[in-house]
C-alpha cells in the first residue's frame, strides 16, 4: 500500500500531463508563464494577478477559482472546467477557449480580443465590458449571459446561442465618432492680429499733411 500512495502522484501527473513542479511554482509565485498544468486541478485556486501567458491548462479543473486580473494571453484552456471562476479584468487575448466550461463564471471587463470561443459554455456568465473583438464564437452558448456594453466588433457569431442574453449597449462596431475641429478662418486671424498691432504713420503721409495746411 505504501508503494501505491508513493507511486499515484506519479502517475497521475504523466497520466494527465501536468508538471508538479509548475502546480507547486503557480501556488507560490502565481508566475508560471508557458508551464505545462494540462489536468490539474486547481479548484478554489487563489491566482489573482497570476501570470499564465502561453499556459497550457487544457482539460484543466479551475472552478471556483479566483483568476481576477490574471494574464493568460495565448493561453491553451480548451476543455477547462472554468464554472464560477472570477476571472474579471483578465486578459485572454488569442487563447483557446474551444469548448471551455464557463458557466456561471465572472469575465466583466475580460479582454478576449481574437480567442478561439468555438463551443464554449457561457451560460448565465457575467460578460458586462467584456471586450470581444475578432472573437471566434462559433456555436457558443450564451443563454442568460450578460453581455451589457461588451464589444463584439467583428465577432464571428455563426449559430451562437444568445437565448434570453443580456445584449443592451453592445458594440457591434468598434467606430467612435471623431470630434470636429472648428477651423478658424484666415480673415478673423488677420483681423484678430489687425487690432493688436498699433498703426504707425508713415513720413511721407505726415510731410503731406503738414505741406497742405
Amino acid at each position: 500500500m505504501k508503494k501505491i500512495v508513493f507511486v499515484f502522484p506519479i502517475f497521475y501527473s504523466i497520466l494527465f500531463g501536468f508538471n508538479d513542479a509548475d502546480v507547486k511554482k503557480l501556488i507560490e509565485t502565481r508566475q508560471c508563464e508557458k508551464c505545462d498544468l494540462s489536468g490539474a486541478d486547481l479548484q478554489n485556486a487563489y491566482l489573482e494577478f497570476a501570470n499564465l501567458n502561453g499556459a497550457n491548462l487544457k482539460g484543466a479543473n479551475l472552478s471556483e477559482a479566483n483568476l481576477l486580473g490574471a494574464a493568460l494571453d495565448q493561453a491553451d484552456m480548451s476543455g477547462a472546467n472554468m464554472s464560477k471562476v472570477n476571472i474579471k479584468g483578465a486578459s485572454l487575448k488569442r487563447a483557446n477557449l474551444s469548448k471551455t466550461d464557463f458557466t456561471d463564471a465572472d469575465l466583466s471587463g475580460a479582454v478576449l480580443k481574437e480567442a478561439t470561443m468555438t463551443d464554449t459554455i457561457l451560460k448565465n456568465a457575467k460578460m458586462q465590458g467584456a471586450y470581444l473583438k475578432n472573437a471566434k464564437m462559433e456555436n457558443a452558448d450564451l443563454a442568460n449571459a450578460n453581455m451589457e456594453n461588451a464589444n463584439i466588433a467583428g465577432a464571428k457569431l455563426k449559430d451562437t446561442n444568445l437565448k434570453e442574453a443580456d445584449t443592451d449597449g453592445i458594440y457591434k462596431n468598434d467606430t467612435r465618432p471623431k470630434k470636429k475641429k472648428v477651423k478658424k478662418s484666415r480673415k478673423s486671424k488677420k483681423a484678430k492680429s489687425a487690432k493688436k498691432l498699433p498703426v504707425k504713420k508713415s513720413s511721407k503721409t505726415y510731410n503731406k499733411t503738414k505741406n497742405n495746411k
